[in-house]
């Protein structure tokens, strides 16, 4: 080869290197990334006062909220502009009631508009989409088209309810059918029909009243639990649902079966909006009270024995079909013997009524996995998951034929079903059947995953058997885990089930028991919602439910400043720090302080949790006048209502909570913390004298509080709360326990009680929760013996759900809407983990990988608009960012980097 042409190639290849090392290398920012610039995706995601499906929506308070696109790695939004149209046709043309024009703002969730409110009207129908800028000005397309609707408010044509009535007076059955109908005026030009619908009194049941058929399909059951708002007002809520698919051409049927012990009134409008703008309502059940028929059903569903307990009462469904009115929600159906109904007062009588921002409760059908006819001749029915709700089950009998139902969570040693359940419900139903063959359908809320049925000689295949689960809907799409532990994979879906089934409304401690809203619970349930779904309005709405119904437990009270933060950072929406901030204020200011100790005082007649059940506690001594555990709990509240101050720009109150924080901190350490024996006593006796016991839940709380301050404390604390991994806290302590673990950096210790796979007798092991309770749900405790009226539905121990998301895979929010997000993952005791999860700024995804020879390669992918403060043990001079070593930032035992939005690849060896 020539001297020119040697030369050529070798030019050649130098060129092609500096090339290759420009694009792979040469153009890196600090985090290792490229800087390539591609095009601006639409928008995506877009919610409305944080629904995806929004319908009746306050006029007073709109936030936006939307997902940015952008494939460029470190991309932000410089902008937005947000635009408003009555029709989709106006939309398309160009034509709109509202334009923002761009807005210069980073702000994509919870996004106040000024002015845009003046646009618009009460009970009406409107499309909206967003655009968005980039850093380099590249504007996007617009987003798709999201339709909304606004509050009914004084566009109620009456408010008077309706109920079943008997010759001139109204009946006083608890059950009643109510009727009604309309014509579906200009089919073809409509563009929706919404049903705004309310129904009284869901208190005695602490259920549902109203189930909403629409031309024999369910739409949706409500309302939710009666509210009370900031100024002390109680709250009727009313529910909007788009009954558009459900519509006939000309004459529809919309009907109702109705159980309510008290109130008994039922609401109900339907509007129409056409796609030239116009509208008109279609039927009010107080104005047009005289089209409407209704049948008392007491004794069709045979009012006798109640599901529930001591603290409330909900009647059995104790069918009786020779004279259930089937097909009474199609049209055709004759109901020319129903009585005409009896309009009553207003149904909110001195309550607000106001739409309900949640997502809306409806009935899912479950197929019966095994049908199995047992010696005696009964059938088992296993579900093979629990659910909350009812049955649906197809059957044939003669006239007057009796079979007996039996529910339950679990079974008895002989195969039987434990009908007479530990928390106190008795489940049994009797069905009197018609001849021939008939459906039947209840509408009952019972926990359970086992039907026995006695009495019934045919056959009877799982196919004619349906358990009808009462929930809002969930989209599996919002999360995914999986990882090379199958107990991990099994515990993620067993918390991602619990999730799912026990989200109704308001989240409650169990359908079962009690059907109450604690705040304790709210705080492992809201988080556990938070990393498998995108539904954050139950969340929401159960916290402004505990702001107005405050439990009795001192430390709960407390609790509720905690959940209104992780609300925030989760969501990014201030919406409830605004309205409800002077309730949270004096929530963290409710307990008193001795002036001396700057202590908390706890009463003699306090009721404290601490932890629960009482035998669960480790010992702890509550006999103390300064409690250990509530001081650390008040320590947070303060750092958090200063965390909300600062948010909502209350500067005096900033300081004043955190300066209150920093010297109960300090106290705490030097009065509460005991040097010789490396960890918290569980509080201060009158006169200052320190408790001799130490409880592991006084150390834990400590932790999780972030009163261990500096290396040595929290070394100190660690060993003594975990330094065995033995768990002595109750399942719901265990949340204290576990976080307080990874936030201090012992996630190793946290992961190895969480993959405990011990199933002997009396393990405090999620192993032995799947594997011998054989829970499809997460259970209230441990097991029966330290709570003998445990329900195995429970949602207070799905806080695995939080821990994959914020300990093992290290994701938590730093400030509202995940604009700021801290990744600090553990893999102690796992070689490989993925998790995904929809925020309300768009996806997050880390994959954790580690090899034989202890290297670690953490794969991220953040979404445009945000920025990654990621932490990880290791030696600084064997980590690779993209392939590239660069500088790091050290802190404490970390190394630390930042990184915006798109994928991160990081390899290092574990220290």
């Amino acid at each position: 080869m020539g001297f020119k042409k040697l030369l050529k190639k070798v030019s050649s290849i130098l060129f092609a290197a500096f090339v290759v090392t420009y694009f792979i290398g040469g153009v890196f920012g600090c985090n290792g990334k490229t800087g390539s610039n591609e095009v601006t995706s639409a928008p995506t995601d877009l919610t409305l006062n944080l629904m995806s499906e929004p319908l009746g929506v306050s006029l007073n308070s709109l936030r936006f909220g939307w997902h940015m696109n952008d494939a460029d790695d470190n991309e932000r939004q410089t902008a937005y502009r947000v635009v408003i149209a009555d029709t989709k046709y106006n939309f398309y043309r160009g034509v709109y009631l509202f334009d923002s024009d761009w807005t210069v703002s980073s702000q994509n969730t919870g996004v106040r508009i000024k002015g845009v409110q003046n646009c618009l009207k009460e009970n009406s129908l409107y499309y909206w989409a967003v655009a968005t800028k980039d850093k380099d000005g590249n504007i996007s397309d617009f987003s798709n088209l999201q339709s909304f609707t606004t509050e009914t408010g004084v566009e109620w044509k009456n408010t008077n309810g309706i109920w079943a009535s008997e010759l001139n007076g109204k009946a006083d059955d608890s059950f009643v059918f109510l009727r009604g109908s309309f014509n579906a005026n200009r089919f073809s030009h409509l563009e929706k029909v919404i049903a705004s619908v309310t129904a009284a009194d869901t208190e005695t049941a602490r259920q549902y009243v109203y189930n909403l058929y629409v031309n024999g399909s369910c739409v949706g059951i409500g309302p939710c639990r009666t509210g009370i708002d900031p100024n002390g007002n109680e709250i009727l809520y009313y529910n909007t649902y788009d009954i558009t698919q459900y519509l006939l051409p000309d004459e529809n049927i919309i009907s109702a079966i109705n159980y309510a012990d008290e109130g008994r009134l039922f609401l109900c409008q339907v509007k129409a909006f056409y796609d030239d703008g116009s509208s008109e309502i279609w039927l009010n059940s107080g104005s047009d009270c005289s089209s409407w028929k209704s049948l008392p059903a007491d004794m069709i569903f045979g009012k006798s024995n109640s599901i529930g307990t001591g603290y409330y009462t909900a009647y059995a469904n104790n069918i009786d079909a020779n004279i259930y009115p089937f097909g009474f929600s199609e049209v055709g159906f004759d109901d020319s013997a129903w009585s005409n109904c009896y309009l009553g007062e207003s149904v909110n009588g001195q309550k607000i009524l106001k739409s309900g921002e949640y997502y809306p409760v409806k009935r899912f059908e479950r197929s019966a996995a095994t049908v199995i006819k047992l010696d005696n001749g009964d059938y088992l029915i296993d579900l093979k998951q629990e659910i909350i709700g009812g049955i649906k089950i197809e059957l044939e009998g003669s006239a007057g034929d009796e079979i007996q139902l039996f529910y339950g969570e679990q079974l008895n040693g002989d195969g039987t079903v434990k009908w007479s359940m530990n928390t106190g419900n008795e489940y049994r139903e009797v069905f009197t059947l018609k001849h021939g063959k008939q459906i039947i359908e209840t509408i009952d809320m019972l926990t359970y995953r086992y039907v026995q049925i006695c009495g019934y000689d045919k056959a009877l295949k799982p196919d004619a058997v349906s358990g009808l689960e009462v929930r809002a809907e969930f989209d599996g799409g919002d999360a995914s885990f999986d990882s090379d532990s199958q107990l991990l994979n099994d515990i993620y879906r067993l918390t991602e089930n619990t999730v799912k089934y026990t989200t109704q409304d308001i989240l409650v401690d169990s359908q079962s028991r009690e059907r109450r809203c604690y705040e304790g619970d709210l705080l492992i349930n809201a988080l556990a919602s938070y990393a498998v779904s995108s539904n954050f309005c139950s969340a929401r709405l159960s916290l402004e439910y505990i702001l107005t119904h405050r439990t009795d437990f001192i430390d709960y009270g407390l609790i509720a400043v905690l959940v209104a933060k992780q609300d925030y950072i989760y969501t990014g929406d201030d919406e409830i720090l605004r309205n409800y901030y002077a309730l949270l204020k004096d929530r963290c200011y409710s307990l008193p302080t001795d002036g001396n100790t700057r202590l908390v005082i706890t009463e003699e007649n306090d009721n404290l949790v601490v932890d629960w059940p009482e035998n669960e506690r480790d010992g702890y001594d509550m006999t103390v006048r300064y409690n250990t555990a509530l001081n650390c709990i008040q320590y947070k509240a303060y750092k958090d209502f200063a965390f909300i101050a600062k948010v909502i720009g209350n500067t005096d109150d900033y300081q004043t909570a955190s300066e209150k924080a920093d010297l109960l901190k300090q106290t705490i350490i030097s009065k509460l913390y005991d040097k010789d024996k490396g960890a918290f006593c569980d509080g201060l006796k009158v006169g200052g004298i320190k408790s001799s016991h130490h409880a592991q839940q006084a150390t834990a709380y400590a932790l999780w509080s972030g009163v261990c301050d500096g290396e040595e404390l929290v070394y100190s604390a660690v060993d003594y709360a975990a330094g065995n991994n033995e768990v002595k806290t109750s399942v719901y302590g265990l949340f204290f326990l576990l976080d307080g673990l990874y936030k201090n950096g012992n996630g190793d210790k946290a992961n190895a009680m969480l993959l405990n796979g011990d199933i002997s007798d009396g393990a405090k092991s999620y192993a032995y929760m799947l594997k011998v309770l054989n829970a499809t749900l997460t259970t209230e405790a441990w097991n029966e013996t330290v709570k003998a009226n445990m329900t195995l539905s429970h949602p207070w121990s799905a806080s695995p759900a939080y821990f994959i998301n914020s300990g093992i895979c290290g994701i938590t929010p730093l400030s509202g809407g995940f604009e700021k997000i801290s990744v600090i993952p553990e893999l102690s005791g796992l070689t490989y983990c993925k998790y995904n999860v929809k925020t309300v700024n768009g996806r997050i995804g880390v994959e954790l990988k580690r090899n034989n020879w202890g290297r670690i390669v953490i794969s991220l992918n953040i979404p445009a608009n945000s920025v990654a403060s990621v932490k990880f043990k290791c030696n600084q001079s064997l980590v690779k960012v993209n392939g590239k070593n660069i500088g790091l930032e050290i802190i404490g035992n970390y190394c630390a980097l930042e990184v915006g939005s798109g994928k991160t690849l990081i390899e290092y060896i574990e220290k």
